[in-house]
């Protein structure tokens, strides 16, 4: 009798032990991901110079040991998008490819991956990110924004052949032409007017493209951009019985009649 109750004991307690080393063994292991090596802030200087030097091997084996793809550094920036500032290709790549990556995460500015690599001018690289899901329309500043301002027409073509919104607002009203105005870039304000880009509108600062070129001392094309704004107006504005009380135009108004 008392042997049969020492061997209920013994299974009982064997059972008990086996439990609790299991429950240990997983403790360990999540207290090893929350504290392992990675947890510290070297780790995370040791990802970000990692970025920075385009060292896609060491980027990758620490995103394997725990690293958060979407880790931001001190200054807010997310990791995807310091690759593209650094223009680190293989590193952005690498990230972008990411299951769990936020490819359209945002730094203190707006900026993102896709406008980064836009300002730089790489078009393969866009083209990339655009296949990964990055979107080339959005709120706030675009990819195409960045183009126009840095002055790359063929990646501007590129962005246009790709739908993206030609009048695209930043959050302070600026268009795409109005950057290419602004940053000189004359070739660029002839491109996108040839593609039916808006010359009358004019940003929070109450500034228009015309303005901006202004400012860089080109008359003739300020001229002629003003001419054409009185033109687009005349050309697309809504006939007031268009508009009822609701401030909502009527889906089937036609514009004025440009005379």
């Amino acid at each position: 009798m008392n042997c049969s109750k020492n061997l209920r004991h013994f299974a009982l307690t064997s059972t008990f032990t086996s439990t609790l080393t299991s429950v240990l063994t997983f403790v360990l292991a999540i207290s090893s991901a929350f504290f392992s090596p990675l947890a510290n802030a070297g780790a995370f200087e040791d990802f970000f110079d990692a970025i920075r030097f385009n060292k896609p091997a060491d980027v990758a084996q620490m995103l394997t040991r725990g690293m958060d793809v979407n880790s931001v550094n001190e200054q807010g920036t997310p990791a995807i998008v310091l690759a593209a500032t650094y223009k680190a290709d293989d590193v952005l790549k690498l990230l972008a490819g990411q299951r769990k990556v936020n490819i359209e995460a945002a730094g203190s500015t707006g900026e993102t991956a896709l406008s980064v690599t836009a300002w730089h001018g790489n078009q393969a690289l866009v083209g990339f990110l655009l296949e990964k899901g990055a979107q080339i329309n959005r709120q706030g500043w675009t990819a195409l924004h960045y183009a126009a301002g840095a002055g790359h027409k063929d990646l501007v073509k590129y962005l246009l052949d790709k739908s993206a919104y030609i009048d695209a607002h930043s959050p302070n009203q600026t268009t795409p032409l109005m950057m290419a105005a602004r940053e000189r870039r004359t070739d660029i304000v002839r491109l996108l007017l040839e593609e039916g880009a808006d010359p009358s509108q004019v940003n929070q600062a109450g500034l228009s493209a015309a303005d901006y070129l202004e400012r860089h001392k080109e008359a003739t094309m300020a001229a002629e951009l003003r001419q054409r704004a009185i033109e687009f107006t005349k050309k697309y504005a809504v006939p007031k019985d268009a508009v009822p009380k609701d401030g909502v135009p009527k889906a089937d108004a036609k514009p004025a009649d440009p005379k």
